[in-house]
């Protein structure tokens, strides 16, 4: 099109290499931004990246223009180019800055339909899953009824017998009873404490839970996040981790940047079977679903060590 006009403007006095040059660089300029650029950097964490890539690629793009200005170009044409280095980058910048601004507009609107997209997928798999959760629910007050007649039994028998029956009624009650907000979230201190109860489970059935260096700080009681957040980790190093070993839980709010760091990690248990990630990655998306870009899940394993960072900003 741009060839036609220029055709019918300069009365046939145009060139088709000109054109391709020029759009060969447009096409440069607008896939590496939307393709490359913003989706990497245009967010909190990596933002101070933006600037320096998008100068870089200014600078390329400008060299290219000019190396086939004035090296290519005579190649078919009788002159060079009749401007300054000055006068085009003046105009390199205009063409760069439209290209690049339809870039982040191209990947700003494909990004906003994934999530969408994304959005509505993860609504209809919660929704899936709490009918499913509704068709495998007992009648609580039949349950915690039960547990508290073989608690009151059990106290004859065996104290912590007795006490590891009150955990394992709190993790159930959590699971049935949680607190959700509007938002389908929960206090984080609820979460700590359903953790606390399933290695106090744990440690009851097999008896052989290592140490767990376990720490908090920061204010954590009006914190909300989504449930299970701790409790899928804590499971997969239950389910999956040497638990004769070391098992650190760290969480921490930082007041100052807003933001929660919760790290979990464990030794392997080579002897087990490798686990299928499918709780791993429903929190992901979980977790992308309640915070979008302010938010990180990071793991990092290898044959014998595993360990899993969450970073929440506020």
């Amino acid at each position: 099109m741009n060839y036609g006009i220029n055709l019918i403007a300069y009365h046939g006095d145009a060139y088709i290499g000109d054109t391709a040059v020029k759009y060969s660089i447009a096409a440069l300029i607008f896939y590496s931004c939307s393709l490359f650029i913003f989706p990497k950097f245009f967010n909190y964490s990596r933002w101070y990246l933006l600037l320096p890539f998008m100068l870089i690629l200014l600078v390329i793009s400008f060299i290219g223009r000019e190396l086939c200005s004035n090296y290519l170009y005579p190649l078919w044409m009788t002159d060079k180019s009749p401007y300054t280095h000055g006068e085009s980058f003046i105009m390199h910048l205009w063409w760069y800055s439209q290209y690049s601004i339809w870039g982040w507009v191209y990947w700003y609107a494909k990004e906003n339909i994934r999530k969408k997209w994304e959005t509505t997928k993860l609504e209809k798999e919660i929704i899936l899953s709490d009918f499913n959760a509704l068709k495998a629910q007992v009648d609580p007050h039949f349950l915690y009824n039960t547990l508290n007649y073989f608690y009151s039994k059990a106290l004859d028998v065996s104290e912590p017998l007795a006490d590891a029956i009150v955990d394992l009624s709190d993790v159930m009650r959590y699971s049935i009873e949680k607190k959700e907000d509007e938002n389908g979230q929960v206090l984080l201190i609820d979460e700590i404490y359903n953790i606390e109860k399933l290695l106090s489970l744990f440690n009851y059935r097999f008896n052989d839970l290592g140490q767990v260096i376990y720490s908090k700080s920061g204010n954590l009681d009006k914190l909300r996040v989504p449930p299970y957040i701790l409790t899928i980790p804590i499971e997969n190093v239950l389910k999956h981790g040497d638990t004769t070993q070391e098992i650190i839980i760290d969480i921490d709010y930082d007041q100052l940047s807003s933001s929660l760091l919760i790290y979990i990690a464990n030794s392997k248990n080579v002897k087990e079977a490798s686990s299928t990630g499918i709780g791993l990655e429903n929190l992901k998306k979980r977790l992308h679903y309640h915070y979008g870009d302010k938010q990180k899940l990071t793991v990092n394993e290898d044959a014998q060590f595993f360990e899993i960072t969450i970073e929440i900003m506020y």
